[in-house]
């Protein structure tokens, strides 16, 4: 017995005559004696026709020709009409199946700036930050931040906005995290963030003609 293996990567075994034509006229007859055999014995035996061969033959008929069609359309859908004939038909340059391009997720827009900072007991610390944004983004989110715009997420985002509102959620949560930005009061978050020393001064940095060394990754 000629089993197929699962884990075939190609079709061409669709191309032979058993798979093209014999199992399909097989499977349409199979259908077609069954078919028919039923409508005999209901004729017969349920309406006592006196010619109960000639229903079951018609409907049988049909039945078979149906079947036959569809198992053909499936074949042809699976092989397509230019790999059975080994012609490039459509001028794609291509027999058969165009392969689809591969779905590649675009990388995240990332910049990275390198934050050095001396604490009050004099000692130098140098951290990396990551900015989940484009260095346009972050250019114009520092200079409005240092002429007095709002940190605020109705401010940065929507329609025509530099900013989505899960973006500049990350935005604000990383500077948060390094201490760029503060609530102006802990007790009440709803009356906004503002720029800590630090934030203001790298802010200012980015802002400016030459900004801080960053790494972009598109």
């Amino acid at each position: 017995m000629n089993i197929q293996p699962q884990n075939q990567s190609n079709r061409e075994y669709l191309h032979t005559l058993r798979a093209g034509a014999f199992l399909p006229f097989m499977q349409a007859t199979f259908m077609a004696l069954v078919i028919t055999i039923v409508i005999w014995l209901i004729a017969a035996f349920v309406f006592n026709a006196m010619d109960p061969y000639k229903p079951a033959i018609l409907l049988g008929s049909i039945a078979w020709a149906v079947m036959l069609f569809r198992l053909f359309s499936h074949w042809l859908n699976l092989t397509t009409v230019e790999t059975l004939i080994q012609r490039d038909i459509n001028g794609d340059g291509v027999i058969g199946q165009t392969a689809p391009a591969p779905v590649t997720e675009p990388a995240p827009r990332v910049v990275r700036i390198r934050l050095d900072t001396i604490s009050a007991d004099q000692h130098y610390q140098s951290n990396t930050i990551t900015f989940p944004c484009d260095d346009d983004q972050l250019q114009a989110l520092a200079k409005g931040l240092i002429s007095g715009l709002p940190f605020s997420e109705k401010f940065w985002t929507g329609k025509g906005k530099p900013f989505s509102v899960n973006m500049f959620r990350e935005v604000r949560d990383v500077m948060k995290t390094h201490d760029l930005c503060e609530y102006v009061n802990d007790a009440d978050p709803r009356q906004g963030i503002r720029l800590t020393a630090t934030g203001r001064a790298l802010m200012e940095k980015i802002a400016s003609p030459t900004p801080p060394q960053a790494d972009e990754e598109d």
